[in-house]
């Protein structure tokens, strides 16, 4: 059996229609650099919501929103370092991009660290439609089945996001 080796080409080197689409996550370099602290700066909107979960269905929703908003942010930051990173794993600069962008992720975990045993918390009561004493709680029209949300309080696990 022969094998062959050969060298990577550089990214410049690539049709275009092979490589990632990266710029579509975050354009340039420049960009990752304001999207990076735009995003760590949104990391204690979250604290707003710590013990407020089970006060209404409203306040779930709000914090339910404003997690994913913060949870799309942070993950275009570690998806377009992660990328630059693979293009190139010798390239310090880019490792170190990457490792400033897991640093990130980590801060948005353990600033929503509450958010799933408050959920939990929530009586089943409160969350079944049929309750007359909480209608209030399902007057949002919204559905939490099939979301990250509806996981928790079912007990199902969850997929990652990004």
């Amino acid at each position: 059996m022969t094998t062959t080796t050969g060298v990577v080409p550089a990214r410049h080197e690539v049709p275009l229609e092979q490589r990632w689409d990266q710029e579509s996550v975050i354009p340039t370099d420049e960009a990752w650099e304001a999207a990076f602290p735009a995003a760590e700066e949104r990391l204690p909107e979250q604290e707003r919501d710590r013990g407020r979960l089970g006060e209404s269905a409203a306040t779930l929703l709000a914090a339910l929103r404003l997690q994913d908003a913060i949870a799309e942010q942070v993950g275009r930051v570690v998806v377009y370092a992660d990328l630059r990173r693979s293009e190139d794993a010798t390239n310090p600069a880019y490792a170190a991009l990457a490792d400033r962008a897991r640093g990130l992720q980590t801060r948005f975990a353990a600033a929503r660290a509450f958010f799933e045993s408050e959920m939990l918390a929530i009586p089943s009561s409160k969350r079944r439609p049929s309750s007359r004493r909480n209608r209030a709680w399902h007057r949002t029209g919204t559905s939490l089945s099939g979301s990250s949300a509806g996981a928790i309080m079912s007990g199902q696990p969850r997929s990652r996001r990004y």
